[in-house]
C-alpha cells in the first residue's frame, strides 16, 4: 500500500514506541534513548525496519531481547 501523508514516517514511529514511551512513563531521564547515563533495553531483530519494505515491517522478529543486563530472548 502506498503511505498517505497522514501517517507517520519510520522514524517518528519508532520514536514515538522509545522517547515517546519514556516521557508517558514520566522516565525521559533514565530511558527511552541510547546514551549514556540511560537505561538501555536491546532488541536485535532479523531485518532492518529502517531498509526493509514497508510490507514486510510487521514479519520482522526479535533474534535477542535484553532488559535490565539481562538476556529474556535468545535466538542467536
Amino acid at each position: 500500500s502506498i503511505p498517505s501523508k497522514e501517517s507517520m514516517t519510520r522514524e517518528n514511529a519508532l520514536c514515538a514506541m522509545t522517547a515517546g514511551a519514556a516521557w508517558t512513563d514520566f522516565q525521559e531521564d533514565l530511558t527511552g534513548r541510547l546514551q549514556p547515563g540511560f537505561r538501555a533495553d536491546v532488541q536485535v531483530l532479523d531485518n532492518d525496519y529502517f531498509t526493509c519494505d514497508q510490507a514486510s515491517i510487521n514479519k520482522i522478529r526479535p533474534l535477542l531481547v535484553m532488559s535490565g543486563g539481562r538476556i529474556l530472548h535468545r535466538e542467536i
